[in-house]
């Protein structure tokens, strides 16, 4: 629930993953999903998962990969623009520089994309990091 029902969504979710081993949290937005990462809970060891459907994408597909959180898709359209998203390299970089960028002033370090694949497919289909070749040999089997 929004914010772990007022307890603090971040300090809700580190006092689980320290006092009970919890590695994976779910949330409604992209927001509350960064809202995690920001405040240190880091993959790995911890996934994070978005259960509400993607806004404002493709562009937000790079947030999606720079903070490595996953997403479930549920439409065919979203899936669609994912695809090519993923394919287009030069939409990966330019979006984790920009990201990158944002994030300068804990880590000034600018590094590129490095997708690592779908996890599963189908119509509410989560992804970690996604590369475009392996997304579409699934799609294909």
């Amino acid at each position: 629930k929004a914010d772990a029902y007022g307890h603090g969504s971040v300090s809700t979710a580190k006092y689980l993953h320290k006092a009970h081993g919890c590695t994976a949290f779910a949330v409604a937005t992209l927001e509350e999903a960064i809202a995690l990462r920001k405040g240190g809970i880091s993959y790995p060891p911890c996934r994070v998962l978005v259960l509400g459907a993607p806004v404002n994408y493709p562009e937000s597909f790079g947030l999606y990969l720079h903070y490595r959180v996953e997403v479930m898709m549920s439409g065919y359209e979203t899936v669609r623009s994912l695809f090519e998203w993923a394919g287009d390299s030069s939409a990966r970089l330019a979006a984790q520089v920009r990201h990158d960028a944002d994030d300068a002033k804990k880590d000034a370090r600018v590094k590129a994309a490095e997708p690592q694949g779908l996890k599963k497919i189908g119509t509410a289909a989560t992804l970690s990091n996604v590369q475009g070749e392996a997304l579409s040999k699934e799609l294909l089997k």
